[in-house]
C-alpha cells in the first residue's frame, strides 16, 4: 500500500462519483487524508480514541478497542464532523487482517475508506 495506491483510489472515486461531491474536498491531497502506519501501536493508539468516542458509544459495546476490535479492523476514518478533519488510518497488516483480501484489494479498501472520508457530516451520530 502506498500513497500512489491511495491517489489512485481517490481518483477512481472522483470519476464515478465527483458530480456528487462538493469541490472543495477535491483540494484534499492524499497526504493531507491518509496515515499508512508502519507500527501496529501507533495504529491501535489512532484506532482507541475512534473507537471509544464513537464506534463502541454507537454500537453499545462494552469490550475495549484492542480486545477483540483493533486486530481485525484494516482501516478507519476518524470521526470528525468536518470532512477535512477527518483522518483515514491504515494498519501496517491490512492486507492480512482478513484472509478472504487479495492482492487486487487495496485500492478498493483505500476507496472505501475514502467514501467513508468523504460522507456529509449529518452520517455522523452525534456524540
Amino acid at each position: 500500500m502506498s500513497m500512489a495506491l491511495a491517489a489512485q483510489a481517490r481518483a477512481r472515486v472522483w470519476e464515478k462519483w465527483g458530480k456528487h461531491i462538493p469541490a472543495g474536498l477535491k483540494s484534499m491531497t492524499v497526504t493531507d487524508i491518509f496515515r499508512f502506519h508502519t507500527m501496529q501501536a501507533s495504529y491501535d493508539i489512532a484506532f482507541a480514541s475512534t473507537y471509544v468516542r464513537t464506534f463502541r458509544s454507537a454500537n453499545n459495546m462494552g469490550c475495549r478497542a484492542g480486545d477483540k476490535i483493533a486486530p481485525g479492523v484494516a482501516a478507519f476514518v476518524t470521526a470528525d464532523a468536518a470532512n477535512r478533519d477527518r483522518l483515514i488510518h491504515v494498519a501496517p497488516n491490512a492486507l492480512a487482517l482478513d484472509p478472504r483480501m487479495t492482492i487486487d484489494d487495496p485500492e478498493a479498501l483505500l476507496a472505501h475508506e475514502y467514501i467513508h472520508w468523504l460522507w456529509h457530516p449529518a452520517f455522523y451520530p452525534a456524540y
